[in-house]
């Protein structure tokens, strides 16, 4: 029987399948990865939460054409992982096109055994 993973390793699996699922507009996994309490503040400076969020990729109003994580740095406090990584991001939002480097900082939450974004933001650097 394989080893369990390390919260650090469960917290990289967990924003490469974020990654994954935002490219896909995979609703099933972003409600699954996403907390029912999501705060997220976009580059607008908007804060979405994550109905909003789930619904501009259900209406194609999001989309994620590549993205490209540099290293994470990752701090974990308790339940708590904070990460901090810049992204290499092309994508569509509102029909805008998305084309540069930001910087997502994402509070995970543990919770009945399951990580779930719970807070973030992300900021064009």
């Amino acid at each position: 029987m394989p080893e369990p993973l390390t919260p650090y390793l469960e917290i990289l699996s967990c924003e490469k399948s974020l990654a994954e699922a935002m490219q896909n507009a995979d609703l099933v996994l972003l409600n699954q990865l996403i907390h029912e309490d999501l705060v997220f503040v976009i580059p607008s400076g908007q804060t979405i939460t994550k109905n909003a969020d789930l619904d501009s990729y259900r209406a194609g109003t999001m989309q994620v054409f590549s993205l490209v994580a540099g290293q994470a740095n990752i701090q974990m406090i308790g339940d708590i992982a904070v990460v901090s990584v810049v992204v290499e991001l092309k994508g569509q939002f509102m029909k805008e096109q998305i084309d540069g480097r930001f910087h997502y900082l994402r509070v995970w939450k543990r919770e009945n055994e399951q990580w779930k974004v719970i807070a973030g933001s992300s900021t064009p650097v």
